[in-house]
């Protein structure tokens, strides 16, 4: 998901503070990033979940979930190889400044 910039002088308005130009553009981008992290965190937590045996957890779930959304070319068997305290940097968009 990409942001396209938006033109401006990048100043904010006088009278009520918003942010302009550059300025929204950099709080668009923030809220898209904590959304992205929010979801990969939802998707782990839903197929991967802590109070079940791990034989029960379902990481073909998952795979489908990262490569439709991030276009990973992930399998599950890369994937379970992993710790699950690992997967959440694994995926696009989550790995920086958390």
């Amino acid at each position: 998901m990409g942001c396209r910039k938006i033109s401006g002088s990048g100043s904010t308005s006088p009278k009520s503070g918003t942010p302009k130009g550059e300025e929204l553009e950099i709080v668009l981008r923030d809220s898209a990033l904590r959304q992205s992290r929010e979801d990969v965190t939802d998707q782990i937590e839903e197929c991967l979940v802590q109070d079940v045996d791990e034989s029960e957890w379902n990481w073909q779930a998952l795979t489908r979930w990262a490569n439709s959304r991030y276009n990973l070319g992930l399998n599950d068997k890369k994937l379970r190889v992993e710790p699950r305290e690992a997967i959440f940097d694994l995926l696009p968009g989550t790995a920086s400044s958390r």
